[in-house]
């Protein structure tokens, strides 16, 4: 692992109940959130929240169908520990995002909720190819991530004084990713985050379903 990725891994593993504390309570996404959810099947559905972080997604989701069975899969140990505590029978894993080909079990929907800004720009391809391969057909696929150019990446340090490497992406490279790996985008939203000094960053939603066959 790249000395930057393993620094933000730890950074991670430190302030599990601090990303629970501040960012749970926030319901600017929730309308995402409800339009994935819609297109679930009835009936007993198999989710995967990949880079679960403290289980926030998770923790909606639940609260909202009760018979979803949730993997919730994050490379820091104790992220998947905070979330299997605030989600209690959700089947947590630690994994690295470039493992996750080895899970089996197919998903109906799949949640990436800004695992992105964590991932260089080759990850981010693989990661959306691995997640349609482990997506049923037609399966959903929720993204997440920051619109920006990669030049503006780099170290990032929060007001606990911790760093992690954070990456911007470009929406455009993000939607010919997709749709060369068979994805087909049903809506995109644009939430404003507040940031600092009553500033917003604007944050990017993609809402995917599985087509039937990759482009060429």
């Amino acid at each position: 692992m790249d000395p930057l990725q393993q620094e933000t891994q730890q950074t991670w593993d430190k302030l599990a109940d601090l990303y629970w504390d501040k960012f749970s309570a926030i319901s600017i996404y929730d309308e995402t959130y409800d339009y994935f959810l819609k297109f679930l099947p009835e009936g007993q559905t198999s989710v995967l929240d990949l880079g679960c972080g403290p289980g926030i997604i998770s923790a909606y989701v639940r609260n909202k169908k009760q018979n979803i069975r949730i993997t919730a899969v994050d490379v820091s140990p104790n992220m998947v520990k905070k979330a299997q505590e605030m989600v209690p029978d959700i089947f947590g894993i630690v994994l690295n995002i470039s493992d996750i080909r080895t899970l089996k079990t197919p998903f109906q929907g799949i949640i990436c909720g800004f695992v992105l800004p964590y991932l260089s720009p080759e990850e981010v391809v693989t990661c959306i190819k691995d997640c349609n391969d482990l997506l049923s057909d037609n399966g959903i696929f929720y993204l997440s991530f920051v619109d920006g150019h990669p030049s503006q990446s780099g170290i990032k340090t929060g007001s606990s004084g911790d760093r992690t490497l954070f990456f911007y992406h470009q929406k455009d490279e993000i939607l010919k990713s997709l749709r060369l790996s068979g994805f087909t985008v049903l809506k995109e939203f644009t939430v404003p985050y507040p940031v600092q000094n009553s500033e917003t960053e604007e944050h990017t939603i993609l809402i995917a379903t599985k087509s039937n066959k990759k482009a060429g």
